[in-house]
C-alpha cells in the first residue's frame, strides 16, 4: 500500500525523473513481488487552491474502508499481510 503525503499524488509521487513508476511498472515492484497485491491510495492532498477541510482521520477512514473488501478474503494467521509505504 503506497500512501502519498501532502501535496502528493497517488501515482505521480512514485515516479522517477525518467517517468518510470516503481509501484506499477512491470520492471520494478510487480516483478520483485509477483504474488503481491499492490495498491496506491489517493486523496485530496492539495496545500493550496482546492484545499479540502478533511482531517487526517477522515482520510484514514477512507483508506481502511477501501481496503476492507480486499482483506475480507484473508484468514487470520495467513500470509495475507499489509505493507505500507508512506
Amino acid at each position: 500500500m503506497a500512501v502519498h503525503g501532502l501535496g502528493g499524488h497517488a501515482l505521480h509521487t512514485w515516479q522517477g525523473p525518467n517517468g518510470m513508476n516503481w509501484i506499477i511498472d512491470d520492471d520494478f515492484l510487480p516483478t520483485a513481488l509477483p504474488n503481491a497485491r499492490i495498491f496506491t491510495f489517493g486523496y485530496n492532498a492539495n496545500l493550496f487552491g482546492d484545499v479540502v477541510s478533511s482531517r487526517v482521520a477522515d482520510h484514514a477512514d477512507g483508506l481502511l474502508a477501501g481496503l476492507l473488501p480486499y482483506r475480507q478474503d484473508c484468514e487470520v494467521n495467513t500470509d495475507c499481510l499489509c505493507l505500507f509505504q508512506i
